[in-house]
């Protein structure tokens, strides 16, 4: 009889052991699976993309550039200055201005304020 209990353990444990290894290999298997995926859909993403955002070096401005480097839109610039250096701003520089918006501190607001 306690021949049969201890062939009858051993097996119980050849089993368990058989069923920890399929479940290691599964969850392996499933690692595996999750990478390939998030793997092959962000390569899919990448080569679908036709359009890039790109901050040329000393530029403040983005461009928008496709995959050989051509410019297909520009941010529009835009520089603050003072109205004082209008006179000296040359006039072809002048003419690609699309807008300019004044504004206006009086000097009592300005002691006010500070």
């Amino acid at each position: 009889e306690f021949y049969a209990v201890l062939l009858s353990f051993i097996e119980v444990e050849k089993r368990k052991l058989m069923y920890q290894r399929a479940a290691l290999f599964f969850l392996g298997l499933s690692i595996l699976l999750a990478g390939t995926t998030l793997g092959s859909s962000t390569a899919a993403a990448l080569l679908a993309k036709d359009q890039y955002v790109e901050r040329p070096s000393g530029g403040d401005h983005p461009l928008v550039t496709d995959e050989s480097g051509a410019v297909l839109a520009a941010a529009r610039a835009e520089t603050k200055l003072p109205l004082a250096v209008t006179p000296v701003v040359p006039m072809a520089r002048l003419a690609t201005v699309d807008r300019l918006e004044l504004s206006y501190t009086s000097e009592r607001s300005a002691a006010e304020d500070g």
